[in-house]
């Protein structure tokens, strides 16, 4: 079912890549040499800003701009439909391969690396000028993508997990964990914050207090989505694993031995959807955990999977973009499509 492939200019390891972004009629890439926009329907390359950099960060669709980060720290907002500069920002820190996070009138920008120190900072850019809002510097790198709710902003970095006024940076809270790897992306399920460390660990937080409700050692593996009621984990060799966001108890997992599952696990409706280091794109009832379909990539270990409706598209390791039929409620019996 793949309905097309372009070649792209991109370096390094997988999951230290820009993955693709939908905007509806356009997917969205960074690459070493710029910034792409590809028709959704058949990959004919809509517009281009070129300019060399490792634009990592995966670009974020907000409005009538995509913003677009690199490494180098630099933050660029384009016009959606034309890739026209609207306005550019620099920060000191270098900026992680993770996606900016909007807020109501300003997008999140988080930072790694300053002149060979790993240290980090999160800042606010004014969504539609680009100057900064508020700013913060940690004494840890900061890399996942921080988590935005009703004015207000969650963050994980390092030693700490700390909620800010999105308006004003304000620190509303802050906890401190036991272990100080706090880097995978936070999410909330039944009114709880859950924090993942790269270890294996997971914190469980009150979202408004920042009370400590318990912690966890999942299997490792930080690529965390979550609905209403259920946490999704990609769990590196230990497979695709459901949690009760209540309880913590295990559903379901998917295991495929000597396979690994990484990157993120994207909800679409009924089904989860993952790739794997077997090649094979999973399509995964959340309920049941059933695997109601597959498909052979290829090369695609470590790639998250932007889907929308029936489409869907990722980067593979063989440096594509590719796009492929993605069905809605298979059903049945397991499917594998090669």
């Amino acid at each position: 079912p793949i309905a097309w492939r372009q070649r792209i200019a991109q370096s390094g390891d997988i999951l230290w890549r820009s993955h693709p972004v939908d905007t509806g009629p356009l997917v969205v890439l960074g690459e070493d040499t710029g910034i792409r926009a590809f028709l959704a329907v058949d990959g004919q390359v809509v517009w281009e800003y070129r300019e060399q950099a490792r634009w990592l960060g995966t670009p974020l669709a907000v409005q009538d701009r995509i913003i677009v980060t690199s490494w180098e720290g630099d933050i660029l907002a384009l016009g959606s439909e034309d890739g026209r500069p609207l306005w550019r920002a620099r920060q000191a820190c270098a900026i992680p391969p993770s996606q900016p996070c909007a807020t109501d009138e300003g997008v999140i920008i988080g930072g790694m690396k300053r002149d060979g120190i790993w240290d980090g900072s999160v800042t606010c850019y004014d969504l539609q000028t680009g100057a900064v809002c508020w700013s913060h510097r940690y004494d840890h790198p900061y890399f996942a993508t921080p988590l935005y709710a009703d004015g207000r902003i969650w963050i994980t970095c390092g030693d700490r997990v700390q909620c800010l006024e999105a308006a004003t940076g304000q620190a509303i809270w802050t906890y401190h964990p036991e272990h100080f790897s706090l880097y995978g992306r936070p999410v909330i399920a039944q009114g709880r914050l859950f924090a993942p460390d790269i270890d294996g660990w997971t914190y469980v937080l009150d979202p408004h207090s920042g009370a400590f409700l318990g912690s966890y050692l999942l299997p490792r593996g930080t690529g965390l989505a979550a609905d209403r009621t259920t946490l999704y984990a990609a769990c590196g060799m230990r497979g695709l694993r459901a949690y009760d966001a209540l309880t913590l108890d295990e559903l379901w997992c998917v295991h495929r031995p000597g396979t690994y599952f990484a990157g993120y696990p994207s909800l679409r409706s009924s089904d989860l959807i993952a790739a794997a280091s077997d090649g094979n794109v999973y399509i995964v009832d959340q309920q049941s955990g059933k695997v109601d379909w597959s498909f052979q990539l290829g090369n695609i270990g470590g790639a998250t999977v932007a889907v929308d409706g029936e489409r869907a598209y990722l980067v593979s390791g063989d440096g594509e973009l590719v796009a492929f039929a993605c069905p809605v409620h298979a059903g049945g019996q397991d499917r594998r499509e090669d």
